[in-house]
């Protein structure tokens, strides 16, 4: 609730909550300006970052550490070599700041973030690393229970078919390309989304050299608002659909989907075969 109206361009919020979990500052529009972690404490959330509570600072830090990586990385001076170590020492990171707060919800933030790289599996010995205290937290829980979910749409497993109508109105069912013989690459992205954007290069370069040659792509638009829809789709030359429910879309949720960009590769005979390929990854596997 608020508390203290706008004064001198701030405002603070107080309440209560029964555990940790995410929060989310938007704008008049609705776009997200900020994410952070609703735990008990002082919060300040500035244009420097988010910082005041244990999981809070722990994702402040990582944050520092990460763009300190990236900065070292792409500066000229750097060798193949260092680059190469840089590059291989982001995962480190993670994982030690994962290991290190298992005992509150920076831990649980971290997974999250994490679980588009992992497998079931991962995932599962991942859950077994928290404290007694947070296996209980009900993130974990509902976790536990979407695993058992997850594997619905696991590589190995059959695909599920549905229809969505294109940019003219049109309806399109996902059984109708894998009909034609194709591979089809069943992407969820948004044209918000910036990780989404930079994979935009691989999906072209991959469609140039397999597009029509049996390979497709199934572009499933996490966007609200048709018109930005229309305008980033219109440099990828591939099948593109969307309700416009964003994360409410019964497809989102039929997929598992819990971040993007998510894709999924399908043989023509719908079994899935690959899950999330990123970068050269994709092109590689078609």
């Amino acid at each position: 609730q608020v508390i203290e109206t706008a004064k001198e361009g701030k405002v603070t919020f107080s309440g209560e909550i029964e555990e940790a979990r995410f929060g989310f500052l938007l704008d008049a529009n609705r776009e997200p300006i900020a994410q952070f972690i609703v735990e008990p404490g002082e919060i300040l959330i500035t244009d420097e970052g988010v910082s005041g509570t244990v999981s809070n600072d722990v994702i402040a830090r990582l944050s520092k550490r990460l763009s300190e990586l990236v900065t070292s990385f792409h500066n000229p001076d750097a060798t193949e070599e260092e680059r190469l170590e840089i590059q291989m020492s982001f995962k480190p990171t993670i994982d030690s700041t994962f290991n290190a707060n298992t005992d509150n919800f920076a831990g649980v933030a971290l997974l999250s973030q994490m679980l588009n790289e992992m497998s079931l599996d991962e995932v599962r010995a991942a859950i077994e690393k928290f404290s007694p205290e947070m296996q209980e937290h009900t993130y974990i829980k509902e976790l536990r229970e979407q695993l058992k979910a997850f594997e619905t749409v696991e590589p190995g497993s059959h695909y599920l078919d549905f229809s969505l109508n294109n940019l003219g109105g049109e309806s399109v069912e996902l059984s109708s390309l894998l009909a034609k013989g194709d591979y089809v690459l069943l992407d969820f992205w948004a044209s918000w989304c910036n990780p989404c954007m930079n994979e935009v290069p691989y999906l072209i370069d991959t469609y140039k050299t397999y597009g029509g040659k049996g390979f497709e792509i199934l572009g499933v638009s996490l966007d609200n608002d048709q018109a930005k829809w229309a305008k980033a789709a219109a440099q990828m030359p591939w099948v593109h659909v969307s309700d416009l429910a964003g994360w409410e879309s019964p497809i989102v949720q039929m997929y598992k989907v819990q971040s993007i960009p998510t894709n999924f590769l399908i043989a023509p005979d719908g079994t899935i075969v690959e899950k999330n390929l990123r970068g050269d990854a994709l092109k590689q596997a078609v």
